[in-house]
């Protein structure tokens, strides 16, 4: 007992020592040596290097290679790597390409023009009359170029803009009608007299008669001049792509512009004995006489259109169908000119108005300037059948018509009622008493042109 009570307080003062030359205190005086303290055993702690036989072994995850990143509201990874990786794996809805321009053309041919009233007659003698001019003349084929392309602008690739136009040649027709002593041909210009209301004529050439002195040569050309153009800008949505087929609509702004005008132009030779004035003028015979009417139009188409594109696929060919429709305002010009002069023994300067245009201006015949607007609709159609040469270029053949509603047409201006007191030829030329014609007659109808449409496409 006294032994072990010892070596107790030798092992407290060896630790006091220690503890106070750690915190830095001054120690404190030795003590004289005590006797060896007995050895204390301690436990042996477990050897964790080797685990006991029987526990699993669980081994250490790998490193993370990826940051950490918090988790968005839709549960999607937020990191920028990550997010483009996804991206690129979504499919395009659209075409795969990112634009598109294309080259088309048109072959068409124009609705002709015509008077409500034959402008020339012939007569033969003892012969029935006939149609010389009724102001409907074929132009032939226009040749159209055409342009249009247009960009998606959203990554799906189904909405895009696009824009589109197209104008064509100035053409011209001229044909004529003659009246000579060799072809026995009578040539006359019907009109209806305003002042006693019977149906008359102006002589343009005579070898009957019982017309008056014969003899009289002449001839009357009608000449036809046409142009066609137009132009649009659409928004346009892609609805359906795959494999088999493609459907788009598009609604945007159109413009169409038809210029079309109708010119008469009477040439007599002023035969021995025939008396004729021009202006109250009298012209010498072997003189020419020239008078000339002229009707010009110009419709201009402005409104909102509406249209859509469908194509059927079929391996490397396809069928397409595009139809468009637009309603707005036309702004309609319509100018009247008429003039009559004369060549040879006997030349005078040109003397306002012709016959059926006619008049000291709008205030008591047809000469002059009218503007009117109306409204309008407007058709544009086109079926073709093509073939991908290669997933970037096509080219295909078809079908193109146009239509407008509601356009003035030159020959249709011509008012065929004519208070001849204002018709240059005419003895009782220089009064204005009587009534105003002839008029401007606003009359309207429908214009189309149509024919065959050759693409080329290309794709970016």
């Amino acid at each position: 007992m006294g032994t072990t009570l010892k070596s107790w307080l030798a092992a407290v003062g060896l630790a006091t020592g220690i503890s106070g030359s750690v915190v830095g205190q001054t120690p404190p005086s030795p003590m004289p040596p005590a006797a060896a303290p007995t050895s204390i055993t301690l436990p042996a702690l477990p050897d964790t290097t080797t685990p006991p036989v029987g526990t699993p072994t669980l081994e250490a995850p790998p490193g993370n290679l990826l940051p950490t990143t918090p988790m968005t509201e839709a549960g999607s990874m937020s990191s920028p790597l990550l997010s483009s990786a996804v991206a690129s794996d979504c499919p395009v809805l659209g075409p795969n390409q990112t634009g598109w321009v294309n080259y088309t053309t048109l072959l068409l041919w124009f609705q002709p023009a015509r008077s409500p009233f034959n402008l020339v007659n012939v007569n033969t003698p003892g012969r029935p009359a006939r149609v010389g001019l009724d102001g409907e003349q074929e132009l032939g084929m226009f040749i159209v170029p055409r342009f249009s392309g247009g960009y998606w602008i959203n990554r799906d690739k189904t909405v895009a803009v696009s824009l589109d136009g197209f104008i064509s040649e100035d053409r011209s027709s001229v044909v004529s009608v003659a009246g000579t002593a060799r072809n026995n041909l009578t040539l006359s210009r019907p009109f209806i007299d305003a002042l006693t209301g019977d149906r008359t004529e102006l002589l343009v050439a005579n070898n009957d008669p019982s017309r008056g002195p014969v003899g009289i040569e002449g001839r009357v050309a009608q000449t036809t001049v046409a142009r066609f153009a137009g132009a649009g800008a659409h928004l346009r949505r892609n609805q359906v792509y795959d494999s088999s087929q493609r459907f788009d609509v598009f609604f945007g702004f159109r413009y169409y512009d038809l210029s079309e005008s109708l010119t008469l132009t009477q040439s007599t030779q002023v035969p021995r004995g025939g008396l004729i004035t021009v202006a109250n003028q009298p012209i010498a015979a072997g003189s020419t006489l020239i008078i000339q009417d002229r009707s010009f139009t110009r419709n201009q188409f402005w409104g909102a259109e509406l249209g859509s594109h469908w194509e059927y696929k079929f391996g490397r060919g396809f069928f397409s169908f595009t139809p468009r429709v637009a309603l707005g305002s036309i702004h309609q010009v319509t100018q009247l000119h008429g003039e009559t002069s004369t060549t040879g023994p006997t030349t005078i300067e040109p003397v306002r108005g012709g016959l059926l245009a006619a008049g000291r201006g709008p205030e008591n015949g047809n000469l002059g300037r009218f503007v009117t607007n109306r409204f309008g609709a407007a058709t544009d159609m086109n079926t073709a059948v093509g073939f991908n040469i290669t997933d970037c270029v096509r080219c295909s053949v078809g079908y193109q018509f146009f239509y407008l509603n509601n356009v003035a047409r030159p020959g249709n201006q011509f008012d065929q009622t004519v208070n001849t007191r204002v018709v240059p030829v005419s003895s009782a030329f220089g009064s204005v008493s009587g009534p105003k014609a002839p008029n401007v007659t606003f009359d309207r109808e429908g214009f189309y042109a149509h024919g065959a449409s050759i693409l080329f496409e290309a794709s970016y």
